[in-house]
């Protein structure tokens, strides 16, 4: 005790390391930087070495070969600074431990945090994406509140800090990097960027072609060249897509595996936009805009079972949230009013004048009736319908009539 008030380090270190246990991985890690010094000191004044017994005891009794952000609360994650980070990888040793690196939601990381990884011969996959491994680079985030965060906000992983790290990385002896995913945010930059960015493509290719790897698929040696025209470029320049290694096994498929009509062995996700080879995750193609679409990317239809991407190619139904084909019943929106999707068994008393009109392809419910379209397929079925309704009216009126007559 100091001073007479109980502190946490007096807890007896067993009974420290068991409740740890019951954390994640990155959580782990957090608490014990926590025990021992504040994280902004952590640079200048604490390193992984220099851990008190407490912090050391919690981290020993882990393996660290993997960390993913995905673990914690989206609320955390959004709040760890660099300096967070900078603790969390030099606790654990990450340049002689850590192989795979996922910094999900992680969206305040400018780069400096990575530093710890410098010269790392261990490292195998770091993701820089910032998102979930099935979900599209460059999704809105959003606050605890539930207000969604300005692009602005979440641009402040900087190229210019993190490349030289990565550059140090795949410079180093006994380089393990297989796969990089780099954030979307990048891809878009300004011409300016396009030197630096070529550059490090450059280097970053050179590296894969002095490794020598072989196809894990057909087993021929030292094929993986694009000199040859074995494989497409391992990261394109300006885009910075991995290309040619699975994201899972991180094993190196070449282009006759990859292209291979009747059997792919390695196809990349349009949505996810990460490779996989037939091993760990499958890849379907959209049945409607015929995309790469992996097993947890991709939204079957609830009738046929047809495989289509989920954003935008399968309407859903907001009533009873199945997905349902064009083919085998539409789910309809109104083109007007924009009121809630249904499906043609969940129309909850919502009337459709037009429903998804052949020629147009508009939907119109009874409420927003267009009369000034140019669709004449539309205006004939509007018309049809009207007078439909009238011969309704008019045998509801002589029913009563006939019925007041007796």
């Amino acid at each position: 005790m100091d001073g007479g008030s109980p502190h946490i380090n007096d807890l007896p270190i067993g009974f420290l390391v068991e409740v740890s246990s019951y954390l994640c991985k990155p959580s782990r890690a957090i608490f014990a930087t926590a025990l021992c010094a504040p994280t902004s000191s952590w640079k200048k004044e604490v390193d992984g070495e220099k851990l008190p017994a407490i912090s050391k005891a919690i981290i020993a009794a882990s393996d660290w070969n993997t960390l993913d952000f995905v673990d914690i609360e989206k609320s955390l994650a959004y709040k760890l600074k660099d300096d967070d980070l900078h603790a969390v990888l030099a606790s654990i040793n990450a340049k002689q431990t850590l192989k795979k690196l996922m910094l999900t939601n992680c969206i305040n990381i400018i780069g400096h945090g990575l530093e710890p990884l410098r010269q790392s011969n261990v490292l195998q996959l770091l993701d820089l994406s910032l998102v979930g491994k099935h979900e599209r680079p460059g999704k809105v985030h959003y606050d605890e509140k539930g207000h969604a965060i300005r692009y602005q906000q979440r641009d402040l992983l900087s190229a210019e800090v993190v490349l030289p790290i990565i550059d140090s990385i795949i410079s180093s002896d006994g380089c393990a990097l297989k796969y990089t995913v780099f954030p979307e945010m990048w891809h878009w930059r300004s011409d300016e960027w396009a030197t630096l960015l070529s550059g490090f493509a450059g280097r970053y290719n050179e590296r894969f072609e002095r490794a020598r790897l072989s196809c894990a698929k057909c087993s021929t040696p030292d094929i993986l060249s694009t000199s040859l025209g074995n494989v497409h470029p391992w990261i394109t320049d300006r885009l910075l897509h991995q290309n040619n290694i699975c994201y899972d096994c991180l094993k190196p498929i070449c282009r006759g595996c990859t292209e291979d009509v009747w059997d792919i062995k390695l196809r990349c996700c349009d949505m996810c936009q990460k490779h996989f080879c037939e091993d760990c995750v499958k890849v379907y193609e959209c049945e409607q805009c015929s995309e790469g679409v992996c097993k947890e990317c991709n939204k079957r239809c609830y009738e046929c079972d047809g495989v289509f991407c989920k954003d935008g190619c399968i309407p859903t139904c907001d009533s009873c949230g199945r997905a349902t084909c064009r083919d085998c019943d539409n789910v309809l929106r109104c083109s007007i009013c924009e009121d809630e999707a249904n499906c043609r068994g969940c129309y909850n008393g919502k009337e459709y004048t037009v429903d998804e009109c052949r020629c147009c392809q508009e939907v119109y419910c009874s409420d927003c009736v267009p009369s000034d379209t140019e669709c004449w397929a539309c205006m004939k079925v509007i018309k049809i319908r009207e007078q439909a309704k009238e011969i309704e009216e008019l045998k509801k009126k002589l029913g009563k009539c006939k019925w007041e007559s007796r």
